[in-house]
């Protein structure tokens, strides 16, 4: 069963979400914003633990990558990661989970989120996500499976997977 497990809301120093990164243990998520303003949401603390003005000559290098593939890099602590981009301009999201047998599906209109049996298409579990524009939304899973992530322009929303009794 996947249960929600936080809210990233956006503020200072973004926003509005705009482009966005869910590490591969789905443990850290990365945020942009129109102005390429960064920030790394740790989702097991339920707290911002890195953001861009912090580390300035840092991030110049992590930038040549930014969009050249599925994945971006961070290789500074405490945000060390391999970050899969999902987002307005970057979007490569993982929409089937083979750890789980599932695929996602997003309901904008009901500002949910389908979890489906990836062999007969049948429901699972629909997850409700939060989102005060309706202006877009966009989801992926981390690449262990572990972690969804729902991207919306002023919230990012975490569920967990557990196993059920």
């Amino acid at each position: 069963m996947w249960e929600e497990f936080g809210v990233w809301s956006s503020s200072i120093p973004i926003e509005r979400f705009y482009n966005a990164g869910l590490s591969t243990d789905g443990r850290l998520c990365i945020a942009t914003d129109i102005d390429s303003l960064f920030a790394v949401w740790s989702i097991d603390q339920h707290q911002q633990i890195w953001s861009h003005e912090e580390d300035d000559e840092v991030i110049d290098a992590a930038l040549a990558d930014w969009g050249n593939s599925t994945h971006f890099a961070f290789t500074i602590e405490p945000v060390k990661s391999r970050y899969r981009l999902f987002g307005l301009e970057h979007n490569y999201p993982l929409e089937i989970n083979a750890q789980h047998d599932s695929q996602i599906q997003i309901w904008s209109q009901t500002r949910e989120v389908a979890v489906q049996n990836i062999q007969d298409k049948t429901q699972l579990q629909r997850l409700k996500y939060r989102d005060f524009s309706g202006d877009w939304v966009f989801a992926t899973f981390s690449d262990d499976g572990s972690t969804l992530a729902v991207l919306t322009p002023y919230d990012i929303s975490f569920f967990r997977y557990h196993q059920s009794e």
